[in-house]
């Protein structure tokens, strides 16, 4: 099965989920809480690679019921213990951009 298209990807993703995250631009959603809880990860560990993590841009998936991007980040947690990818959407919330965490997944 193909994998669907969808519009281009956020050029230079990195810097610009880093801006939203600094600003505090970023949320989680429902599911991305549910999972953290569930797999003991904490909100400073997805905030901190999300900060230092690299795009795994292999692992990007268009989400066509969404009509965005979903876009992986790997990383380190800050006392290197566990390595996360973290995927996050780059949306629209009450008229502002925001980096929306859609999950965490324990790599290691």
């Amino acid at each position: 099965m193909p994998r669907e298209k969808g519009p281009p990807k956020k050029a230079d993703l990195l810097k610009e989920v880093r801006r939203l995250v600094a600003s505090g631009y970023y949320l989680e959603t429902r599911h991305a809480q549910h999972r953290m809880r569930s797999r003991g990860i904490t909100r400073m560990e997805v905030y901190h690679v999300l900060r230092s993590g690299q795009h795994e841009e292999k692992r990007d998936v268009f989400k066509s019921e969404h009509g965005s991007w979903n876009y992986a980040i790997r990383g380190k947690t800050l006392d290197k213990d566990k390595e996360l990818r973290v995927i996050v959407a780059i949306t629209q919330e009450l008229g502002k951009e925001a980096a929306l965490v859609v999950t965490a997944i324990n790599v290691t």
